[in-house]
């Protein structure tokens, strides 16, 4: 099987309407977080999406999208992460604890927004809380068939036990070479979005990162998998 994926953390939606269009352009599927409701919605074909806080009123969303044409989705799951009730205390529509899952043929595929470490804003999420809820999907999703993409809040090679627990639990990560963040202070170029897969034999190409006039924060990225 052959699917066209595109992922992104919205941040609400900061590059606006023409850059949605241009990348959900041409690709079967969509894992986002950080979604807001938003009228350009609606012309996906199918589109799930589960608060990234669970009962906060003002949290964005997690989605997964099926586009035309493409095969249907055969189920769909959301799971609550450890970290969900010390991210609803800080009241941050950016935080996220969830993840949603949706059946695709014989795999999974999954849009994950785990807790990130807030000590640099007087809180007290730290590097651990996202180890936690890291590892909840992995081992929900470890003899499960997949793909999970996400914002995991860490450049890779920056934080050993996140990249070991990875590689543990049979996945491999296979955006770390793109980057995907562009920080505001100073321009500076990493990855922050990671797809990872336990999938045997997946290759993944024609990878492309998709450039906003104004490039800041988080850039959607676009690939083609293959799996038999």
């Amino acid at each position: 099987m052959r699917h066209r994926i595109v992922q992104h953390c919205t941040n609400d939606f900061l590059h606006g309407s023409d850059y949605f269009a241009q990348i959900i352009a041409d690709v079967d599927y969509g894992l986002f977080q950080r979604l807001p409701i938003k009228d350009e919605l609606t012309s996906i074909k199918e589109l799930h999406m589960e608060r990234s806080i669970s009962g906060m009123q003002d949290s964005l969303y997690v989605g997964v999208a099926r586009f035309d044409g493409s095969e249907k989705f055969q189920s769909c799951v959301s799971f609550d992460l450890p970290s969900k009730d010390i991210v609803r205390a800080t009241n941050n529509k950016f935080q996220g604890s969830k993840a949603l899952c949706t059946g695709i043929g014989r795999i999974v595929m999954c849009s994950v927004l785990p807790c990130y470490p807030d000590k640099q804003d007087g809180g007290t999420i730290r590097g651990k809380d996202t180890i936690a809820d890291v590892e909840y999907i992995l081992n929900k999703l470890q003899y499960t068939k997949c793909i999970i993409a996400g914002d995991f809040h860490h450049a890779p090679g920056d934080f050993k036990e996140l990249d070991d627990l990875i590689k543990d639990n049979g996945f491999t990560s296979y955006l770390d070479n793109y980057d995907t963040f562009v920080k505001p202070q100073n321009g500076d170029k990493f990855n922050l979005d990671r797809m990872i897969s336990n999938i045997r034999g997946l290759t993944v190409e024609n990878v492309v990162v998709h450039q906003p006039k104004h490039p800041k924060t988080h850039l959607a990225i676009s690939y083609e998998v293959q799996y038999s």
